[in-house]
């Protein structure tokens, strides 16, 4: 009788893992702060924006001095 008892234990036990609507619990990380990489990562992005935004200005400078157009209809 207690080897009927234990296995029926046993596939219960079984079953649950194998259901999709069991709840497991699960460890989240619970920072706020970024990780390291995270930062890198921002750190460069706005150095990449930064660069993309300079080089935009230095090219439509150079456009302008480059190509001025003499005013006409004086």
């Amino acid at each position: 009788m207690d080897n009927d008892e234990e296995e029926e234990e046993d596939e219960s036990e079984m079953e649950d893992k194998f259901l999709p609507n069991k709840e497991k619990k699960t460890t989240r990380r619970k920072t706020t702060q970024p990780t390291k990489k995270q930062l890198k990562a921002h750190e460069k992005a706005e150095r990449d924006k930064k660069a993309d935004e300079d080089r935009a200005d230095a090219e439509a400078i150079r456009h302008n001095i480059f190509n001025i157009v003499p005013p006409t209809g004086l």
